[in-house]
């Protein structure tokens, strides 16, 4: 019995109707808000330069933080160089950030008074409260690319978070 080699899947017949004429969508032309400016912190460093890329490709002007202090510093670095405001438009963290929880950094960065929009990946539930009542957007673990834009464009408007009415974000 003689085998044939397998053609190559580019001369298969297409099984898909032809894409009509006119403009091609890209992906950031999904999105429905501006680019944003956005500090991206993930101690795994693949999964980081993914999700940068993929902010990127939405349009987005991404800077990464691979650990608590990087990211702190950059925060908080932004904000003295712009009087007081954030020069990121949101940040995104993940709760078992090296160095520190991101609700730890998050409650930081809010008795530092940086009110940046800040979207926290975790499916912890105990952190999630936390987080919340920071002004925090979440992102849980079963995230999506299209969970990934919704969770951005919430963060962009949200609303400066509630006053701790204990004058205390430490916990």
């Amino acid at each position: 019995m003689s085998l044939s080699p397998t053609p190559h899947p580019a001369s298969y017949p297409s099984l898909l109707p032809t894409p009509a004429p006119g403009p091609r969508l890209r992906p950031h032309d999904l999105l429905d808000g501006p680019s944003l400016r956005i500090l991206l912190a993930h101690g795994n460093g693949p999964l980081r330069r993914l999700l940068s890329l993929l902010l990127r490709r939405d349009g987005h002007r991404v800077s990464e933080a691979q650990d608590a202090a990087t990211m702190l510093e950059a925060a908080v670095a932004s904000s003295m160089a712009r009087a007081g405001d954030s020069a990121f438009d949101a940040i995104i963290c993940e709760q078992d950030l090296p160095g520190a929880t991101g609700t730890t950094v998050l409650a930081q960065l809010r008795s530092s008074g940086l009110e940046t929009p800040f979207i926290l990946m975790t499916d912890a539930l105990d952190f999630q409260g936390r987080a919340r009542l920071l002004g925090a957007v979440i992102l849980d673990g079963h995230m999506t690319l299209r969970s990934l834009r919704e969770a951005v464009q919430a963060a962009a408007a949200t609303p400066e978070p509630r006053a701790d009415p204990h004058g205390s974000w430490n916990w």
